[in-house]
């Protein structure tokens, strides 16, 4: 609400409902929120050009960032610094206070990008492991696929195999009958003359 009440202007308001969240928040030793509430208590009072306290204020949240090690506490802290001093005309300190920022800035980017480059880095490695199974699966999919069409040609070849055998046997004994058929009747013929004669 404090920081809704600065941005509308309000900012006798917004000042009594900083304070008092300040006081609930110190109580609780640091926290973001007591960081958070002094940050706009500097904005409030830089607002207002009330300089000092702005620049109080702002001091305190750079004790709370540097006690945190947030690096991004820091670099705001030294951001609303440099505003201050910059609005007092105190150039060489408000140079001072921005390169600090920015050097935290820049840390922040770095450290982003490190985390970004590192999570690509894992999808990276997680995609490839993934094809790589991929390529196993089709590996094994066609080896299985190769090894039911030598099943299926083997079972073929015994079954034409057994096919011909039966046609051969059926051939042969049909062969075998004409045979005989044909002695015995070549028998009977031959019989027939020997009858007749």
């Amino acid at each position: 609400m404090a920081n809704a009440n600065l941005q509308l202007k309000n900012y006798s308001r917004s000042e009594k409902q900083f304070l008092q969240a300040l006081e609930l928040s110190k109580a609780n030793q640091f926290n973001e929120e007591t960081f958070t509430i002094c940050i706009g208590l500097s904005e409030l009072y830089l607002a207002q050009s009330n300089l000092k306290l702005a620049e109080a204020y702002a001091l305190e949240a750079l004790g709370l960032a540097d006690k945190s090690g947030s690096l991004e506490y820091i670099a705001d802290a030294n951001k609303a610094l440099y505003l201050i001093t910059k609005k007092a005309s105190r150039f060489s300190e408000s140079i001072a206070y921005m390169e600090v920022y920015q050097l935290y800035r820049d840390s922040l980017q770095t450290i982003d990008k490190v985390e970004i480059i590192a999570d690509l880095e894992t999808k990276y490695q997680t995609a490839q492991k993934e094809q790589e199974i991929a390529t196993q699966k089709l590996e094994i999919t066609a080896k299985e696929s190769a090894i039911k069409s030598q099943r299926f040609q083997i079972y073929g070849l015994i079954s034409g195999l057994v096919i011909l055998l039966l046609a051969g046997f059926i051939f042969y004994n049909q062969y075998k009958n004409q045979q005989k058929q044909k002695l015995q009747a070549a028998s009977c013929h031959f019989a027939r003359k020997r009858t007749w004669l």
